[in-house]
Parts: C-alpha cells; sequence; structure tokens
C-alpha cells in the first residue's frame, strides 16, 4: 500500500499584516460584502477593486497568494463599464477619427 500524498498547506499572512501591506501600498477598505463572508474588497488610488481572501470568517489570517495577487494591482484601473478595453488605455478623452 502506497504513502497518501498530502499537500501542503497553502501559507498565512495575518491580518494586521495584510492590513499594513495594503495601506502602505495605497489601498483602502471597502464595506464588507455579506454574499462573500470570507472575502474583503479593497480599491487601489486609482479606483480599481480587488478582493483579498481569509482563511475564514473571523479574518485574523489572510492567504498569501489572494494579498500578492491583490498587491500587483497597486497601479491597475478600472475598465470603463461601456467602452471596450482599450478605451481605458487610451483614456476618457481618446475620440476615435472619422
Amino acid at each position: 500500500m502506497s504513502t497518501p500524498v498530502i499537500p501542503p498547506k497553502p501559507n498565512t499572512v495575518v491580518a494586521s499584516m495584510a492590513y499594513k501591506r495594503l495601506g502602505d501600498a495605497g489601498f483602502t477598505q471597502l464595506p464588507d460584502d455579506s454574499s462573500r463572508p470570507r472575502t474583503q474588497l479593497w480599491k487601489n488610488a486609482r479606483g480599481k477593486t480587488v478582493s483579498v481572501d481569509f482563511t475564514d470568517e473571523t479574518f485574523q489570517f489572510c492567504w498569501e497568494e489572494s494579498l500578492d495577487t491583490a498587491l500587483k494591482r497597486q497601479y491597475s484601473v478600472p475598465a470603463h463599464p461601456w467602452s471596450p478595453w482599450w478605451a481605458t488605455i487610451l483614456g476618457s478623452n481618446y475620440r476615435p477619427s472619422d
């Protein structure tokens, strides 16, 4: 009989350290979303909303990979809901020529 393989447990970060890292990167916390009990939403300085997943509803530890993914979005900009992705890159003053 073979020995079962147990996958390694993902790394976690203490919530206070996660809040400090997000705050230092210019993120502000948004109100909790009751439909996502283990997730906190944060907004960067440019208005892009990101999520950080926690291990449970106590919000004492977050998953390191989730935090790192959110921090990579520090300079991301939100897409305009009415336009294609290139309009976000070119800016709201861009007008295609006729």
